[in-house]
């Protein structure tokens, strides 16, 4: 089996038992043994295991202080540490939270008996959850949430081409139905059909520019009201960004 200890700095180095890699098939179980108090340096070791394709399991013991405090005392006094430093990082001490990071799921948490009670290992820890957890390789968590990121995004660009695209119909229509009544209006004044044609093709010019200003808009992900562009001439929009959940009605 393997051991990994940490370095001064709290990064984790890893040593072979001289014949680890002439044995490939047999199982070897990697304990890393050290506080970790930060959640960055466990993740350090979840890195490793990840590279390698190696499963990982944490076991978190979970101590009172004062019995912590009572079980330095009773040390040699050459392992004792100081209470400062047993008090420090009790409050810096960074518990393994599954719900937040996928990464520490493959977790449990054991409570150790109070002082001067003693632990049972044996009836505490589930050796065989431990050797199962070969399997637990960790998931590389920045990459997934690239990849839905990335996704998001496509689905954002495929809201936005089709919102564009019943936005084109609708104004495709309208601006029909707007030349339509516009040489409707030219007719009943009686104006000559010259300059009534005239009119009508300069706004139809107009509505034009418009409704390709508003699509350009809803391709780039803005979102206006076409009904006050094509039919009001309106086309002063306040163009607000939206996150792909805009409709046209």
């Amino acid at each position: 089996g393997a051991t990994v200890e940490m370095g001064k700095k709290g990064a984790p180095r890893a040593s072979l038992e001289e014949g680890d890699l002439e044995r490939p098939n047999e199982l070897n179980v990697v304990v890393v043994d050290d506080n970790m108090y930060y959640r960055s340096m466990r993740s350090q070791v979840v890195q490793i295991a990840r590279q390698h394709g190696s499963g990982i399991a944490i076991i978190h013991l979970e101590a009172d202080l004062e019995s912590c405090i009572l079980r330095n005392a009773a040390r040699e006094p050459s392992e004792r540490v100081s209470r400062q430093t047993i008090e420090k990082m009790a409050q810096l001490l960074q518990p393994p939270d599954p719900k937040r990071f996928a990464w520490e799921r493959n977790c449990r948490t054991i409570k150790v008996a109070p002082h001067p009670g003693k632990t049972d290992w044996n009836d505490v820890v589930d050796y065989t959850w431990v050797v199962g957890s070969w399997s637990e390789v960790p998931e590389n968590i920045e990459e997934i949430e690239r990849k839905r990121e990335l996704q998001r995004r496509r689905d954002t660009e495929a809201n936005l081409r089709s919102l564009a695209h019943q936005a084109e119909l609708r104004m495709r229509k309208s601006v029909g139905k707007r030349i339509g009544a516009l040489r409707e209006g030219f007719a009943s004044l009686g104006v000559e059909s010259g300059k009534s044609k005239r009119e009508v093709d300069a706004a139809a010019k107009k509505m034009g520019e418009i409704r390709k200003e508003l699509l350009s808009g809803l391709k780039s992900g803005y979102v206006c009201d076409d009904r006050n562009v094509v039919e009001n001439g309106d086309h002063n929009c306040d163009y607000g960004r939206d996150e792909g959940n805009s409709s046209i009605s």
